[in-house]
């Protein structure tokens, strides 16, 4: 059985220096720092840009795509990985009704 395509971005902090932000395993954006400070920022960048992604694919949705994500079942996942790794906190679609 192949696994269902998911259309939302995740986002991984390597905490070598890369952070990425994927779709369905390719990667669509990323970012490089060089220290802790840095990081932060950048993490925050990352983070306004997988929301704005959720609100541009939510905003451009008819009701074909709609019927097409449900049926998918797809949802967000963002991995914040390193022991060194800013503390966010991630909220799942399922939380915002």
């Amino acid at each position: 059985m192949s696994a269902k395509p998911n259309f939302f971005p995740r986002l991984i902090d390597n905490d070598e220096g890369e952070i990425t932000v994927t779709v369905n395993g390719v990667e669509i954006r990323g970012w490089s720092y060089a220290d802790r400070d840095e990081q932060y920022l950048k993490i925050r960048m990352a983070r306004e840009f997988c929301e704005g992604w959720h609100t541009g694919f939510g905003a451009g949705l008819d009701r074909a795509q709609e019927l097409f994500l449900n049926a998918l079942g797809a949802g967000p996942e963002i991995i914040i990985s390193g022991k060194d790794a800013p503390s966010l906190t991630v909220v799942s679609s399922d939380d915002t009704h």
